[in-house]
């Protein structure tokens, strides 16, 4: 009688690079069983069936296992919104004080906060929730997360600490982060993974993709470009689709707004709300009208000041 005896390959691997780890997938095992009383073991007989089996005490993952690579990646970036009225270098984390920020990604509805990452204060608080992809040479994207921004400029996990985790097939891709209301970046040439784990975005030392990417908000400090209201690739204070429309629209079909005034505030987690401290308005002292045409106007190429004039995306499409 032939005996096959399940073969539990158990490997980890470390590697010397920050940016990555070599870790098992299982590639699956299924067949014929045997067990005890207290837990139960596929044979491995060829069909690619992968399972956990667990008790009280041990956890298990039977199968043929696989090495693949994680790369683990920190960008920095800040978004000009959240920096205005702010002197310390820090953004604001204004939707996190007042409990604004939604505990399940505006992105990705799979991915929620998690370690009571929005009760932190201070340098590492949250200000709002990003996205990270990465693009091939062919300017695809192959990958995208869901992420946390803290006040100073640190993209996180949804944990509120881990960096981002990438599993891709090769090292080198271009890296772009986005924001909901502000215009996203990218670096300008391929990044490789393995080496280059950090990517600060702010202070000039990441080349970026196409002509003013970002806006300087300070000597050599450099944020994303606010004022995208309307969620598209261009930012316009006047002209058509512009964002002042939406603003506008925003408040007069709020449902609390019962006179349907122009000058209606309200609170809480909307695009509009382009300083990012909770509090949407159309018209009247602090309004985020007023920012969308300060940001038009800082554009360098803006010579002439125009309150037209858009400023696109340079993210290829």
């Amino acid at each position: 009688m032939n005996r096959i005896c399940p073969i539990l390959l158990l490997c980890l691997t470390f590697c010397a690079s920050y940016g990555q780890q070599i870790v098992n997938d299982v590639v699956g095992s299924s067949g014929e069983q045997i067990s005890n009383a207290n837990i139960i073991l596929d044979h491995t007989s060829g069909e690619l069936v992968a399972s956990t089996i667990n008790n009280s005490e041990i956890t298990l993952t039977q199968g043929f296992q696989q090495t693949s690579q994680i790369f683990y990646i920190s960008p920095v970036v800040l978004l000009q919104g959240a920096t205005i009225g702010t002197s310390d270098g820090l953004m604001r984390d204004d939707l996190r004080t007042g409990n604004y920020l939604p505990t399940t990604s505006p992105y990705n509805t799979n991915v929620n906060e998690s370690n009571n990452a929005f009760a932190v204060s201070g340098d590492d608080a949250i200000v709002d929730w990003v996205t990270v992809k990465l693009r091939n040479s062919d300017n695809k994207v192959i990958s995208e997360k869901s992420a946390l921004l803290q006040r100073d400029g640190d993209i996180v996990s949804a944990d509120g600490i881990s960096p981002i985790q990438f599993t891709p097939q090769n090292k080198d891709y271009y890296v772009e982060v986005n924001h909901r209301n502000h215009l996203g970046a990218m670096t300008n040439s391929l990044i490789n993974l393995d080496t280059t784990p950090l990517l600060d975005f702010t202070d000039g030392s990441v080349l970026t993709y196409g002509n003013f990417a970002q806006a300087e908000i300070a000597t050599s400090t450099y944020a994303l470009w606010a004022g995208n209201a309307n969620g598209d690739n261009r930012v316009r204070y006047l002209g058509p689709s512009n964002d002042t429309n939406r603003i506008k629209d925003s408040v007069l079909n709020h449902l609390g707004n019962f006179t349907n005034s122009n000058y209606y505030p309200y609170r809480g987690y909307d695009n509009s709300d382009l300083n990012l401290n909770g509090i949407i308005r159309y018209l009247g002292p602090g309004n985020d009208t007023n920012i969308l045409k300060d940001v038009i106007r800082s554009h360098p190429l803006n010579i002439t000041l125009s309150n037209y004039y858009p400023i696109f995306s340079q993210i290829p499409n």
